[in-house]
């Protein structure tokens, strides 16, 4: 950090920027910045350090890289800890996996080393490498803390686990228990961060309950109140053109491409869960009302999909082969892929009736729409 400090004022008086000011922006006193910069204060406060980097540094490229920079330079457990919730909120996902590579198992980092494991879980579902069932047992592995923002991550993750199983009901009792906790965090910046992260995940299970007003008003304001390049941003876009699927497919494609933009902008696409999640919803929706389907990108999109597509619009011999393999594999198929499955065979009705059922057996009420139209549309009551 020292380091770093000496080089941050030599670039405050190369570009000539006012120490007042920037101390003003930064939400600090003159006289502790000054401290800072002059050694005689260890490390400043990340959060005072990112008010004032658009000023230092107004290139979005220089001062990304500037903000990884200090983040990787923290020392102190709190700022460690604000670095960690920061990189979650923002998608700094491989900084995340640096800082934690840095300061887990280390003697220094004992008190903190707990909170340390538990965002190497976090941050491996957000690589695509823990998830599900492997998370949840990995979670259920935990003991009890009495850290209230440690408790929150841990509900949280529980919370994944289920919607990566589709088990959307049981996700409920989990964001109870944030909600009851989230007030008690003392530090305004991590609590800042967890509010977000938790909002998106309100927002999705309001989605799914069909509670479509309330997703709506979640997502809008994590948009008006989220960093400007950041993933949980992307989220709510995300989130808002779910919203839209049935009511207008077009504004739900907007948003979905909006998503897709910023995440790219990030430069998470090539390792990121969500983008990959994102592109299959987007051409679930394209396959489904047969809009823009030569965009598809079919790099990004998962085989469901691609047997969907196949199915509406190819031979159906993909996915007849995908069906099948599926079947010798003693696979359940989620809901979702028994609707796929229909239209490799229409005469079965009883596909639907199952892909609805198991809709209402997850809590998916809002995607239950998508079979009960269809089964209106086939005439079955």
């Amino acid at each position: 950090m020292k380091s770093f400090i000496k080089n941050l004022q030599e670039h405050i008086n190369y570009v000539k920027l006012d120490v007042g000011t920037l101390a003003k922006k930064a939400d600090i006193d003159r006289t502790n910045l000054n401290r800072v910069l002059n050694g005689k204060i260890k490390e400043m406060k990340l959060e005072s350090f990112l008010l004032m980097a658009p000023d230092l540094y107004p290139n979005w490229t220089d001062r990304r890289k500037k903000i990884r920079e200090f983040i990787l330079a923290c020392e102190s457990n709190l700022n460690v800890k604000k670095g960690l919730s920061y990189c979650q909120t923002i998608g700094e996902y491989q900084l995340m996996k640096k800082l934690i590579k840095k300061h887990i198992n280390s003697d220094k980092k004992e008190k903190i080393n707990k909170y340390l494991h538990l965002y190497d879980l976090y941050n491996q579902r957000n690589l695509s490498k823990l998830e599900g069932e492997g998370l949840q047992r990995k979670l259920d592995e935990l003991s009890h803390s009495k850290n209230v923002d440690y408790q929150i991550i841990v509900d949280m993750l529980h919370g994944f686990a289920l919607y990566d199983s589709s088990n959307f009901m049981a996700m409920v009792p989990y964001s109870k228990k944030i909600d009851q906790n989230l007030p008690l965090v003392e530090n305004a910046f991590i609590k800042k961060h967890l509010d977000l992260q938790h909002d998106d995940r309100k927002a999705h299970i309001n989605l799914f309950s069909n509670k479509i007003k309330e997703c709506r008003g979640i997502c809008n304001s994590i948009i008006r109140s989220a960093p400007e390049d950041s993933v949980i941003k992307a989220k709510a876009l995300s989130c808002l053109g779910e919203s839209f699927i049935f009511e207008n497919p077009f504004q739900a494609e907007t948003y979905f491409l909006e998503s897709l933009k910023l995440i790219k902008r990030l430069g998470i696409t090539t390792y990121s869960k969500m983008y990959r999640s994102i592109h299959s919803t987007l051409a679930f929706l394209r396959i489904e009302y047969g809009i823009h389907v030569d965009k598809i990108d079919w790099d990004f999109v998962g085989e469901a999909e691609k047997a969907f597509f196949d199915a509406k619009f190819g031979s159906g011999v993909k996915a007849r082969f995908y069906f099948e393999n599926l079947k010798k594999q003693g696979k359940n198929l989620s809901a979702f892929k028994l609707y796929y499955l229909f239209f490799v065979d229409r005469n079965d009705i009883m596909v639907l009736k199952e892909a609805l059922e198991k809709f209402a057996n997850n809590g998916n009420v809002f995607y239950s729409n998508l079979v009960t139209r269809l089964l209106i549309k086939e005439g079955v009551k």
